[in-house]
């Protein structure tokens, strides 16, 4: 198979760009869906099922289960006229995500497994960049909460477009430490990273929006930390005064580019808006199941002035109810809990995959894959889990690049 991309084949490789740009229209799923039954055909006999792969692989399933059959909606605008959920719809939007667990157990080859990842995470930059384009023609600046759909040409909300475009730069920054590490050694690899991180940070200046900076920050310190651990654990000096040098630049970096974009609408939101309704939607959240976790919750409208809790985790409680929420931080605690084991036991690989949960988490958080155009994300939620099950230290010892 020639290769192309991130070292994938051609037809890995467009299967994971379709998969990240997402739900267009019915066909487009569909045809993502049948390209994925014949790449998972012929290598799913093969796969060396053991308890993790097991129980995850069932975590995920009846998730999807549970998410259809137990939905309802407590608390909903009155103009809405509830009618249950579509299972054909709600399995073109899920069904992407269980389908790349699976091929991701079909390949034998970690570069491989990590490049599909990141052709779904360069999908999801384009399908963010084309939205930006169309965004931008169509509305006058500023662009904070407005967006327009290329393809059916409908206004939303711009969160969206900036959540997918985070995806591609962090994804790629995990999978090849390389870049800064030994940029040097890799220059045309550090180039490009770098060309992903400033594209996705003129997107979300674009938009105002405030999570990617957090996470640059975010990212930062994990990157600093886990040198730190693996610098510890082979027992090797730590020179303070390059890395003094080194944070000191950083910080001016971020102070001088905070001060050159004073003016701008994206820094008044981040100094001058408050978070009291991120903190209240988790105050809101745990109020509703202190005197029991088997209910539907309800947020709190008033205060919120939203109806959903912007959480995956908590609205997939509120929408579906607690079975459904129990499967999710079933498979996200078993993962995370089995990566970060894994990590602490002195494997590198698992150390990048966790680096990209913490991320993928912290999105999680404050979005709602499934009542918003951002149900690519569960593709990356779910595929990290893959990554995690079926890579180890003994299987990279017999894994070749190819």
């Amino acid at each position: 198979m020639k290769k192309i991309f991130f070292g994938l084949p051609n037809e890995y490789f467009f299967l994971g760009l379709l998969t990240g740009i997402g739900f267009l229209n019915y066909s487009l799923p569909v045809f993502v869906l049948g390209m994925f039954v014949f790449a998972i055909w012929k290598g799913f006999p093969f796969i060396q099922w053991d308890l993790h792969k097991v129980l995850v692989f069932s975590s995920i399933l009846l998730f999807y289960v549970f998410y259809y059959l137990f939905y309802q909606i407590p608390v909903t605008p009155i103009e809405w006229k509830f009618t249950g959920i579509d299972f054909y719809g709600h399995s073109l939007r899920f069904l992407p995500a269980l389908f790349t667990f699976v091929f991701l157990l079909t390949l034998k080859s970690r570069n491989y497994r990590e490049g599909f990842l990141v052709s779904v995470s360069l999908g999801m930059m384009v399908f963010a960049v084309l939205m930006t384009i169309a965004t931008v023609i169509h509305f006058d600046p500023p662009y904070y909460g407005k967006s327009f759909h290329f393809y059916d040409r409908t206004e939303g909300n711009s969160p969206g477009i900036t959540v997918l475009a985070n995806i591609l730069p962090i994804a790629f920054l995990c999978f090849h430490p390389e870049v800064y590490l030994t940029p040097l050694k890799n220059i045309f690899l550090s180039l490009f990273a770098l060309a992903l991180l400033f594209l996705g940070l003129y997107i979300n200046y674009l938009f105002s929006a405030r999570t990617f900076v957090f996470l640059i920050g975010i990212n930062l310190t994990l990157i600093l930390a886990f040198q730190f651990f693996s610098f510890y654990r082979k027992g090797i000096q730590i020179n303070f005064k390059i890395f003094l040098v080194a944070s000191a630049s950083a910080l001016l970096l971020i102070l001088f580019t905070l001060y050159a974009l004073k003016d701008s609408f994206l820094i008044h939101r981040i100094l001058n808006q408050n978070f009291d309704v991120k903190i209240h939607h988790f105050l809101d959240y745990f109020a509703n199941i202190k005197n029991g976790f088997f209910i539907y919750p309800k947020v709190d409208t008033e205060k919120s002035a939203t109806y959903w809790f912007h959480n995956v985790f908590f609205d997939a409680h509120r929408t579906s109810g607690p079975w459904t929420a129990l499967t999710l931080y079933f498979y996200f605690a078993y993962t995370f809990v089995l990566a970060a084991y894994r990590t602490f036991k002195g494997d590198e690989t698992q150390q990048r995959y966790l680096h990209l949960y913490i991320n993928i988490f912290l999105l999680f958080i404050t979005c709602i894959p499934f009542e918003s155009s951002e149900s690519q994300l569960m593709v990356i939620f779910i595929g990290i889990g893959g990554l995690i099950v079926t890579t180890s230290n003994s299987t990279n010892k017999l894994e070749s690049g190819s």
